[in-house]
């Protein structure tokens, strides 16, 4: 087996503590340091906001605790739910969107805080555990999947993303293909997607106005692809303006396997966050 390690020096705090943010009984957890502000939902084991600090402004896309205008509408809880944030397409929605994960805390303060949590999808196991690092960005969703159905195939973990205000064509996000970086930008008209093979394990996004920018990175070989889905209001589950990357990953059957999935929000080019990854060693390349 191949693996990479970084290695880094500790230093920083950082925080993390239940609340219950719209009062119905059933806690968040909020991770803090001076450079972000980063909530979990137990529900789907969801990142539900993740807040560069310095902008004040959560680059994730996020509709929680609101509902979509057709909620009543029959059977609609069968359908995709735009909670936001970070999440995963797992057999949508009847395994993955409205489940609600056991969660326990790990480490609490220090120089990393760290949450676990788990829940039994028909005998299917997925643990999900949620780690930041440093006085930095750096959030690290580590995937554990124990599966025996075959149905349940590929996941699909994913940032919902809506960088400053709102999702705008002067958000421009940026993949490393096989030809070379490629630029992509919304389209107010319309909704498209496209499946991209990508050079190396990351996608990145920059809001050209407001100096922010998001960057996502994974294992490149594991993923099938990486799928860009634009969306638009005329979608009628997620009647929403957001883009969504996502590296389709298969499950591996009767087995244990692992994902991992880091995260970095900052003020400034997303080719900081880009360096910043590459230091640590998590971009990787095929």
């Amino acid at each position: 087996a191949k693996t990479q390690l970084g290695v880094g020096e500790t230093k920083g705090k950082n925080y993390l503590f239940e609340i219950d943010l719209n009062s119905d009984g059933i806690k968040e957890y909020r991770m803090e340091n001076d450079s972000v502000q980063i909530t979990l939902l137990r529900t789907g084991a969801r990142v539900i906001e993740y807040i560069v600090k310095s902008k004040n402004d959560n680059v994730l896309f996020k509709a929680w605790p609101e509902k979509t205008y057709n909620d009543k509408k029959p059977f609609r809880e069968r359908g995709y739910y735009p909670y936001g944030g970070f999440e995963d397409f797992l057999g949508q929605a009847s395994m993955e969107t409205h489940k609600l994960y056991d969660a326990k805390i790990i480490k609490g303060e220090g120089d990393f805080v760290r949450v676990e949590m788990n829940a039994d999808y028909y005998g299917n196991h997925i643990k999900k555990t949620f780690t930041l690092y440093g006085n930095s960005p750096l959030l690290e969703v580590r995937f554990e999947l124990t599966f025996k159905n075959p149905e349940a195939n590929v996941l699909g973990p994913q940032p919902i993303l809506e960088l400053g205000r709102k999702h705008w064509t002067e958000d421009v996000f940026t993949v490393p293909t096989m030809e070379g970086l490629k630029e992509y930008r919304m389209l107010p008209e319309k909704y498209y997607g496209q499946a991209i093979n990508v050079k190396e394990g990351w996608n990145a996004g920059y809001d050209t106005m407001e100096d922010i920018s998001f960057v996502g990175a994974f294992p490149v070989t594991q993923p099938l692809f990486l799928h860009m889905w634009m969306n638009h209001p005329d979608n009628a589950e997620a009647p929403h303006y957001y883009v969504e990357f996502q590296p389709w990953t298969p499950i591996t059957q009767k087995t244990t396997m692992y994902f991992s999935y880091y995260i970095w929000g900052s003020g400034g080019k997303w080719q900081n966050g880009v360096d910043e990854l590459r230091k640590r060693n998590l971009i990787s390349v095929r």
